[in-house]
């Protein structure tokens, strides 16, 4: 697995609350995304000296916000969190690609993040694997998961399918845990891209794919689910 240089996000607020929730979202979001992040929190804007790569600023406590961007962040993706959205105006005026209340979901922050790509591209971690006389240089937030096919692997991805010459045990060596799991000896999963676990069947979010679970592993899958999803959120039906 390849490492990139961490992308760097600093997050503006003078709110504890705030900081301590976002950046645990935030950790959370780079650990499902496998991305290498470096997170730095601060009560000001830094007034010189180097951008970071996506400013996510709180638009209500910060104080002394500039009408124009200053020439330090000209290159910044920009994220700005209020309360009160029409105060949050002047920040905007600096070509915010999202705006957020002060206590966004995991989706919606997820969805801000998506939409600032090109500031923590630098830190995706890759996969680089053999594939017939050729090689897969893959993205890990790509794949959604992995299944054995004899001594190969089938590699299913949020663009499509392709099959890599290695076997499914040499690849768990790979993918970090979390957010991977491997729930059988044909599967390994990325736990965000389950849709729901009952009776003994996982199903994919994205291709409604069904995987059969043994009775005695359940159990252990229940509880990975439950606690990757701040407690389930519904996803994790009665047996």
């Amino acid at each position: 697995m390849e490492r990139e240089t961490p992308a760097r996000l600093l997050l503006c607020t003078r709110d504890a609350a705030l900081a301590e929730r976002l950046s645990g979202q935030l950790a959370h979001w780079a650990e499902d995304a496998c991305v290498d992040i470096a997170l730095t929190a601060a009560g000001a804007l830094p007034r010189d000296g180097e951008a970071p790569d996506l400013l996510l600023l709180d638009n209500d406590t910060v104080e002394d916000v500039p009408a124009r961007r200053p020439p330090w962040l000209s290159a910044a993706e920009l994220v700005v969190l209020s309360r009160q959205p029409r105060q949050a105006v002047r920040a905007c005026r600096w070509h915010a690609a999202a705006l957020l209340p002060a206590e966004p979901s995991e989706r919606a922050l997820a969805e801000a993040l998506d939409r600032c790509f090109n500031a923590w591209r630098q830190g995706m971690r890759w996969l680089d694997l053999p594939s017939k006389r050729d090689r897969i240089r893959l993205p890990l937030c790509q794949l959604q998961y992995a299944e054995a096919c004899g001594r190969e692997t089938n590699l299913y991805c949020a663009g499509g399918s392709m099959q890599a010459s290695i076997p499914l045990k040499a690849l768990e060596a790979f993918l970090p845990s979390p957010p991977f799991y491997r729930c059988q000896k044909a599967f390994i999963v990325r736990l965000s891209a389950v849709e729901t676990l009952s009776g003994g069947q996982l199903v994919m979010r994205r291709d409604g794919r069904s995987i059969s679970v043994s009775r005695r592993q359940l159990p252990e899958l229940r509880a990975v689910l439950e606690a990757w999803n701040g407690g389930g959120e519904a996803l994790c039906a009665s047996p």
